[in-house]
């Protein structure tokens, strides 16, 4: 069996046993509305900047004078709260994690705690001397967004990339962690299929002999908008409000990855136990109401396609 792909298997089978045996597994299967167990996992937002403007991304377009940096204090106590009781630990949100001056600092505290920590980048701002620290500093798993498989396609869709300097960013993080002889960080490279029907040869050769896991062509999201839902498709109520907290760059709680631009405030984390947001009323009504099929009444969820998998 090649070696990626056995590490895939491997990775997915310690991924669903985690993911089976946490307690908030149990309370999704009985659709509970008031937790007692603490969310699978959880993604903090390092920052809501970023240095791109790209078609398909609503952060393009942020209309809101809300943008910052998290405070290294406020992450330790955030993760002070975690250990111990989350698995999984995402450092991305509405912005690009590598832009934040503490993100390596801020990935050491994650893995010291276990978190497993992890992130989507664009790769424009990963230098040589960053990819060494992220790799030293325990970094779990990173996805980089590459989308387009030649300079034309790629900054038609990434407005003030440079595809030249990108794909040397990812070459470079992906020899150095070929130099450590590690298996983590586990490195996904994704391509939209925004103007890729498929993943030609010549784009899969550019990482020949390189420790790339994955190399995955992936679907637009409708970012909770812009699509009904699809064709022969069974409503599913959205496990995120069970198993997933977002805590964005100030602490504003979040019920969604896909609240980027805020609609939903479920409150603030800052002097506030976990359990403590996620059973607040607003958490409790929204369960409510996606277990009711209600999500219409919930403007971020109205037109969701994620609450109808195929």
């Amino acid at each position: 069996m090649d070696k990626y792909l056995k590490q895939k298997i491997e990775r997915k089978k310690k991924y669903d046993f985690l993911m089976t045996h946490h307690p908030s597994y149990k309370a999704y299967k009985n659709l509970d509305v008031e937790l007692k167990s603490y969310p699978f996992k959880v993604r903090i937002e390092p920052t809501n900047y970023c240095n791109m403007k790209c078609k398909m991304c609503p952060q393009s377009s942020l209309e809101t004078n809300e943008k910052g940096y998290m405070d290294l204090n406020l992450f330790r106590e955030i993760v002070n709260k975690l250990k111990g009781k989350v698995e999984y630990c995402g450092l991305f949100l509405g912005g690009e994690p590598t832009i934040h001056p503490k993100i390596i600092e801020m990935v050491r505290i994650a893995n010291a705690a276990q978190l497993r920590p992890y992130f989507h980048t664009n790769g424009l701002a990963l230098t040589e001397k960053k990819s060494e620290q992220l790799i030293q500093a325990g970094l779990d798993y990173i996805s980089f967004s590459f989308d387009g498989v030649n300079r034309r396609k790629y900054e038609s869709i990434r407005k003030g990339s440079n595809y030249d300097m990108v794909l040397n960013n990812i070459l470079t993080f992906l020899r150095i962690k070929k130099d450590y002889g590690l298996d983590n960080p586990y490195t996904v490279i994704e391509v939209l299929d925004y103007n890729a029907p498929y993943i030609t040869k010549e784009f899969k050769n550019l990482f020949c002999g390189l420790p790339v896991n994955e190399l995955n062509l992936i679907k637009t999201h409708t970012w909770t908008s812009g699509l009904s839902k699809p064709d022969n498709s069974k409503y599913v109520p959205c496990r995120m409000l069970w198993d997933m907290m977002i805590i964005g760059w100030d602490g504003t709680v979040s019920p969604c990855c896909f609240d980027i631009k805020r609609k939903m405030k479920m409150g603030n984390i800052k002097g506030k136990e976990i359990l403590e947001i996620w059973n607040n009323k607003k958490f409790i009504t929204m369960r409510e109401k996606i277990i009711k099929m209600q999500y219409k009444d919930l403007k971020l969820c109205a037109t969701c396609q994620m609450l109808f998998p195929k």
